[in-house]
């Protein structure tokens, strides 16, 4: 999963470096839109499409850096939602056998009152 941060390119890194010859690598960003029940349909649409926009081009340098560096087998994926449930749900549905993402370094109280997507995944994972 990537966002585009400092972290994600580290954990591309890493990837890069455990990936075999036949592996299949899947880049999957999540866009979070929060939707207000003030807006219309169109404001919502645009919102999305916006996000959509935006984390279509995170996917697409991603998977170019990853060509870059040699991975043969690389996808990607965009989805709206809330990035810890939509990461575990694609996952599961792509039967994945590895996730890897990058971390904020949530101190422990900011971790308490924000959540932290990593934590959530690497605790719900199967």
């Amino acid at each position: 999963s990537t966002d585009g941060s400092p972290n994600s390119k580290n954990a591309l890194a890493m990837v890069v470096k455990l990936m075999k010859e036949t592996d299949e690598l899947i880049v999957l960003s999540v866009g979070l839109v929060e939707d207000h029940f003030w807006e219309d349909d169109a404001a919502k649409a645009a919102h999305h499409e916006r996000a959509r926009a935006y984390h279509e081009k995170i996917v697409e340098k991603t998977i170019a850096e990853a060509t870059e560096a040699g991975i043969k087998n690389a996808t990607g994926k965009v989805v709206i939602g809330q990035p810890r449930e939509e990461i575990l749900h694609n996952a599961e549905a792509e039967n994945v056998d590895v996730i890897a993402m990058g971390a904020r370094g949530l101190g422990a109280v900011k971790r308490l009152l924000l959540g932290s997507v990593s934590d959530h995944v690497m605790k719900n994972a199967n």
